[in-house]
């Protein structure tokens, strides 16, 4: 049998044994848990580093959007103010613009509902042509020249990339309903058609006339008026009834 001495001194080496286990597991558990507390630190400030970028990139974002906004309201109004001078400015012995019953407001009205793009762009166009006073011409198609009642509506479609296929011995206003799509209510910026004397003729529909429902367009009443913007209740005679509405396929709109 081993003596007391021997088992106490074996004792003693398990108990060292456990002890040095233990103390190796705590410096690991120590080690484990400073990395991994080192690890958290850098993914931390990480993160706060993106959230700052974040930040900074929404900071960035609402001050450019800010100067946009301002921007569009400041060229709103220069829009607004030239329109506004072009009717002021008119020579009623010289530059009939307005047919006399129509209000700028309705005009002006229809202009700001319709959002920057193709079909704004011809309604300015057709407005900046009315201005020029450009007479009735049977057969002409340039502001030069005079318009007759077609061509200058297919001038201003062209202008703004609305393409215009002519089939053979087709008039032009029968080519211009064909490619449009007929419809009950018109947009600024759509065509209103009537029938002429010879042939059809129509007119670049602008604005509502409320109370009135047949709406302010701008065109040439065959040889009678020259070019401007005319209530179309005067229009829509006996003598030159209504045809329709027709809504145009300008580009970036849906058909």
């Amino acid at each position: 049998m081993a003596s007391s001495e021997e088992t106490l001194a074996r004792a003693s080496k398990r108990a060292a044994l456990v002890s040095a286990v233990g103390v190796v597991l705590v410096v690991a558990s120590l080690i484990y848990s400073t990395l991994r507390i080192v690890a958290i630190e850098d993914e931390v400030n990480e993160k706060q580093a993106l959230l700052k970028n974040v930040s900074d990139s929404l900071a960035e974002s609402k001050a450019q959007w800010r100067a946009l906004k301002d921007e569009v309201v400041e060229l709103r109004n220069t829009q607004d103010n030239v329109l506004k001078f072009l009717t002021e400015i008119v020579d009623g012995k010289k530059v009939n613009l307005l047919d006399a019953d129509v209000a700028w407001s309705d005009v002006q009205r229809g202009v700001d509902a319709i959002a920057p793009g193709a079909r704004k762009q011809a309604i300015l166009t057709a407005i900046l042509l009315a201005w020029k006073d450009i007479p009735f011409a049977m057969g002409q198609s340039t502001p030069n020249q005079g318009f007759d009642s077609p061509r200058f509506l297919a001038y201003v479609l062209q202008k703004n990339g609305v393409q215009i296929q002519q089939r053979p011995n087709e008039r032009l206003s029968d080519a211009l309903m064909r490619i449009c799509i007929r419809v009950d209510k018109p947009l600024p910026g759509d065509l209103v058609f009537y029938k002429g004397q010879v042939g059809s003729f129509g007119f670049l529909y602008l604005a509502d006339d409320q109370p009135f429902v047949a709406g302010i367009g701008v065109g040439t009443l065959q040889a009678v008026e020259p070019l401007q913007i005319m209530r179309l209740a005067n229009v829509n005679t006996p003598h030159f009834p209504l045809i329709g509405y027709y809504r145009v396929p300008y580009p970036g709109e849906g058909r």
